[in-house]
Parts: structure tokens; sequence; C-alpha cells
């Protein structure tokens, strides 16, 4: 594992792509780098898998290192089951996920599985880390952690300590900056749209800008919605 200092850290390389070549050639371009996982979104739309199970096992089968899956149906309307999921992380090279679903369901049903399966489970929703901690979940993995990291460190060490009412009042600042930079109730922040973190430069595209190029079913299309900077940055495998 990579270490920085004395500090030892995990480094998740997206390699997100539009189909299940694009995603092994990905990981065969970048194998000499040193980072320690691979992260990746399924496709969404006419490259979408049809079975979340087999195209995860595929990828894991073809990985030099642990893969997590980075679960975001909102983005790109793939949508998997208590039981695919079981199926997913029973595999031995899928490390775990990070879980953007914002459903308290989805969430329980995965912290339900981590009683018999041995994964990690990250939050993705920045609004809700507090809470994700408290419930048990191993971390949080999000985007405003660029803008937000001491607070969200701090939120971690307020749950470790037991204090969960300083907790929920950094929750608060960490949703307050987020309103003040983004503006509140901006639903597609991190799908590239004009004014989110990935369009103003303060979040790397990583992971997420890999699809921009493309129309997901659900996800209003205009000329103003991504940028020409931002797709040029989704074209990169950085």
């Amino acid at each position: 594992m990579p270490a920085f200092g004395s500090v030892k850290a995990k480094i998740l390389f997206g390699v997100s792509d539009t189909g299940l070549p694009r995603i092994l050639q990905n990981m065969e371009m970048l194998a000499h780098l040193s980072h320690s996982h691979w992260t990746v979104i399924l496709p969404g739309g006419w490259p979408g898998p049809s079975c979340p199970v087999d195209y995860m096992h595929r990828i894991a089968d073809a990985a030099d290192r642990p893969v997590y899956l980075y679960y975001i149906p909102a983005f790109n309307g793939v949508t998997i089951t208590t039981a695919q999921f079981k199926d997913i992380l029973s595999h031995p090279n899928i490390a775990g996920l990070k879980n953007s679903a914002g459903s308290i369901r989805v969430r329980k049903e995965l912290l339900f599985l981590k009683q018999t399966l041995d994964f990690e489970l990250y939050e993705g929703e920045e609004w809700a880390i507090d809470e994700a901690l408290k419930e048990g979940c191993d971390g949080a993995v999000a985007g405003f952690g660029s803008v937000g990291g001491k607070l969200m460190k701090k939120i971690a060490g307020c749950v470790d300590s037991g204090d969960l009412d300083g907790a929920r009042a950094a929750q608060f600042t960490l949703i307050d900056i987020f309103h003040q930079v983004y503006g509140a109730g901006a639903a597609w922040w991190n799908a590239g749209y004009e004014g989110s973190p990935y369009d103003v430069g303060i979040v790397d595209t990583g992971v997420d800008s890999a699809h921009v190029g493309l129309k997901f079913p659900g996800i209003p299309y205009s000329d103003r919605a991504f940028p020409g900077k931002v797709f040029h940055a989704g074209l990169s495998h950085d």
C-alpha cells in the first residue's frame, strides 16, 4: 500500500468508460502506476450491463489489484438488487463499494450484508456522512472532500469519540459551505453540469466525468449542460 511519510493510504484509480472493452483497456494501460485499487462506475444507457454481477466479475477477474464499485444509480441508471450486491461483493477481488445511492434502504441492505461478507462500505453522499459513519460504514469518499476535507475528518472524529451532536453540527456546516459554493438544491452538481465542481475545476474530474459526452436516460441534456472543457476532461484517463 502506498505510503506518505508515516501514513499509509489507499489510492483508488478510476477506470470507468463507455463499455467493458474500454474499462479493461484502461486497466491495462494504467497498470504500471503504483495505486492500490481500481474504481469503476458501470456505464449507463445502451452500453450498460445486462447483468451487473457478470459485468463486475469480469472486471474483477481481469484486474491486477482489488476493485471498488462506485454505485451511483441516479447518474447512470443502473440499479442493483440486494441479491446482486451479495454476488458482486462475494468476489475475492472486489474490495467494496462507494455507495452514492442516496437511499437509507440501500445503505441498510449493504450494512446487513456486511454482517456475513467481508467488504468495505464507503458513503458517497456528502449530506449523510455523519449518519453513515454512525450506522457502521467504514468511511466516506466524497467529491466535496477536496473542499471540505477537514470538516469530513472532524465528522469522523466526532463519531469515533461518541460526540454525535458535534458530528451533526459539523455535517450541517459542510452542507452550508456546499450551498454557499454551489447553491442549495444543486441536484446534479456531480454530473458535469455548469457550476458543478467538475465544471469550475474545484474537484478533479476523475471517475464521474468518464461518461460526460453521453446522453443518459433521466438526465436533462442541453448545450449548456456539458461545457467543452468538462467533456475534454472526461476523455482523459486521470
